[in-house]
């Protein structure tokens, strides 16, 4: 079975793919009619379409990827308590950035957190 695209890929290509037949077509209208006085605002407009597709793919894309980290980090720290029972581990889920949730930092000296 063909494995399901994510929605929010999806609409990213979909835009790109639209803005950039919108400009082709826009680009061949002003050839035609000799007039290259729309340029100024379909350029912006598109470019500004873009940013905000773009930029809100991106800030999905890094939320999910805390709560990834988030998920694996407690995974670990599961398999640590099982292996070492008598070691105190609830200092590796503290809060690091004081939001209410931790999304995994780098500054563990244990290998693999």
């Amino acid at each position: 079975m063909k494995p399901k695209i994510p929605f929010s890929k999806f609409i990213v290509v979909l835009v790109t793919i639209l803005s950039t037949g919108f400009i082709g077509w826009s680009c061949y209208e002003m050839h035609r009619l000799n007039d290259l006085s729309p340029i100024a605002y379909i350029g912006a407009g598109i470019v500004a379409l873009l940013a905000t597709v773009v930029g809100t793919y991106m800030w999905r894309a890094k939320q999910q990827d805390k709560f990834k980290i988030a998920m694996n980090r407690i995974t670990i720290v599961a398999e640590l308590q099982k292996k070492y029972p008598d070691m105190d581990l609830s200092g590796l889920l503290a809060d690091s950035d004081n939001s209410g949730f931790y999304y995994g930092g780098y500054e563990s000296n244990i290998e693999g957190l």
